[in-house]
């Protein structure tokens, strides 16, 4: 899927493109349900001489949908899950924002039961041993609130 992402070195706009794959259900009526597994896989810095922050923000959420993804492929799921690698998030989610309406104008957007968008999951704050931020609408709160019971974690 290509996206414009806007080029912060240069006044040029690049084309770059998300990454999807999608591993079909194994029950055929629940094949129709999607679940998306993602990540963003573009890194940005200020100073790339000196300081690349990829390696968290994001190769660390990219590796573990890859390694869900191989996972998944051994024990399939019933219902169908795609997975994508998203481009532009840090030049203001241009990939993420591609895909939403792309779905939304082909009517695909219904299949989606849930996202899981994983970033910087190899980073954490020093001072606090469990740091985990949940991030959902209001409606879909109660499938957080066990993670948040169990280690008091805020929902965003």
């Amino acid at each position: 899927m290509p996206v414009e992402v806007p080029a912060k070195r240069t006044l040029n706009t690049t084309r770059s493109n998300n990454i999807i794959t999608i591993l079909e259900g194994s029950n055929s009526t629940r094949k129709n349900d999607h679940y998306i597994v993602s990540a963003h896989y573009d890194s940005i810095s200020q100073n790339p001489e000196k300081k690349a922050p990829g390696a968290v923000d994001n190769a660390s959420g990219a590796a573990a949908v890859i390694e869900m993804a191989r996972l998944m492929a051994i024990n399939r799921p019933q219902s169908t899950v795609v997975f994508i690698f998203y481009t532009g998030e840090e030049q203001g989610y241009h990939g993420s924002k591609r895909y939403v309406n792309e779905a939304l104008a082909n009517e695909t957007s219904e299949a989606i039961r849930l996202a899981i968008i994983l970033d910087m999951i190899g980073c954490r704050d020093p001072g606090r041993p469990f740091s985990l931020t949940l991030e959902s609408e209001k409606k879909f709160e109660s499938l957080f609130r066990p993670f948040q019971t169990a280690r008091q974690v805020p929902i965003a």
